[in-house]
């Protein structure tokens, strides 16, 4: 399932990141994108903090993704390198979380 996220500004879209999940297992975050003139806002640390916290995606212990140049947003986000363009993120009490219904 994919689990959309926007940010807007003045009804203009600046920012965009997407979650690819199976809601348990795994998540893979992709297509994290904010428009240049929106740069060093704190923009995309929102989406992803939106993403983390989205109720669907509360028992996923695993979230991984790739990048080659935002390593320092990830790494303030729980994500530690795998090698120079993978990042994993685990939370270990996803699974403390009440089940989805």
């Amino acid at each position: 399932m994919s689990f959309p996220v926007g940010a807007f500004c003045d009804g203009r879209q600046v920012g965009f990141a997407r979650v690819v999940s199976d809601q348990i297992a795994i998540a893979y975050v992709a297509d994290v994108f904010v428009d240049p003139d929106f740069r060093r806002r704190g923009i995309a640390a929102r989406m992803l903090d939106a993403l983390h916290t989205h109720p669907d995606l509360r028992r996923v212990k695993r979230w991984v993704l790739a990048t080659d140049d935002m390593q320092p947003l990830y790494r303030q986000h729980g994500y530690e390198d795998l090698d120079d363009l993978m990042m994993m993120r685990v939370d270990e009490n996803a699974q403390k979380c009440d089940p989805l219904r």
